[in-house]
């Protein structure tokens, strides 16, 4: 228990090291090759992990099936419901809205590319560069963020990383200019900081329960799945009522919201 937070923040960093890997190369062969032929090369490159996922041997233990009570009684925890709520708008916000709705906000900033060193970056290669750059936060701030989480504790470090999302996101709100560039790479850091933390979070919880644990963990990956659902869905129905930096200003005021009931939820749990 004393080490959950690094081995939390571990398990981000190695988990999404190809995530990153594919949405930048993606992005490149967009640009480079066209559609048709990017898309032939990633899944000639997908292909070579079917036999990896042969050689994985199935673990032999009996199957647990849902039970409408065990959830139930999940969703009324307020502490296990708070962690599950505030991951879902998480994602939600950082995941969907503003990751789905990036490559149109900066077409509208700069065009169809820039020029760098003489050289024309694309909208699909600087849009999958920051998509990966969101990904590459979770690698880079999962190990410190957990570190942290151990020395300091739990409740510190959510009020720090949280904090912290919240001014980038206000500074993105009131960004007119390709001051969003910087801005953007801070947002997704402190994300994958509160990602983390709130992770660490259910994992205590369910460290704690005897049984429903398969429920537990099973309800929390459903909180975010329904986030990286929702954002992007609700991005573009909202964008067609008002502009992206007013969507962005509603989002920001809706996660403050959440993030100041968890933060009275965990001050109590603490």
């Amino acid at each position: 228990a004393a080490k959950r937070g690094r081995m939390m923040g571990f398990y981000h960093s190695i988990s999404l090291i190809g995530s990153v890997g594919g949405t930048l190369i993606g992005g490149i062969l967009l640009d480079f090759w066209g559609f048709r032929k990017a898309v032939l090369a990633l899944a000639c490159i997908s292909a070579m992990g079917v036999p990896l996922a042969l050689m994985i041997k199935e673990s032999k233990g009996s199957l647990y099936g849902t039970s409408k009570n065990n959830i139930i009684s999940l969703l009324s925890n307020k502490v296990m419901f708070s962690i599950g709520l505030t991951s879902m708008m998480n994602h939600l916000i950082i995941g969907g809205v503003i990751a789905s709705t990036l490559p149109l906000y900066l077409k509208e900033l700069i065009g169809d590319g820039v020029r760098v060193f003489g050289m024309t970056i694309g909208i699909a290669t600087l849009s999958g560069f920051l998509a990966s750059l969101r990904l590459l936060s979770w690698i880079i701030i999962s190990p410190l963020t957990g570190l942290m989480l151990d020395i300091v504790g739990r409740y510190i470090t959510l009020v720090i990383s949280s904090c912290a999302l919240l001014l980038s996101l206000a500074l993105l709100c009131l960004s007119l200019s390709m001051i969003v560039m910087i801005v953007l790479p801070f947002i997704f850091l402190f994300s994958a900081a509160l990602g983390t933390v709130l992770d660490t979070e259910i994992s205590d919880e369910v460290a704690l329960r005897s049984e429903d644990r398969e429920y537990a963990i099973s309800l929390y990956t459903n909180w975010i799945d329904a986030g990286l659902a929702i954002g992007p869905l609700l991005a573009y129905q909202l964008r067609t009522s008002m502009s992206f930096q007013s969507e962005y200003l509603w989002a920001t005021l809706v996660f403050l919201l959440t993030i100041i009931q968890h933060l009275s939820v965990m001050r109590r749990r603490s």
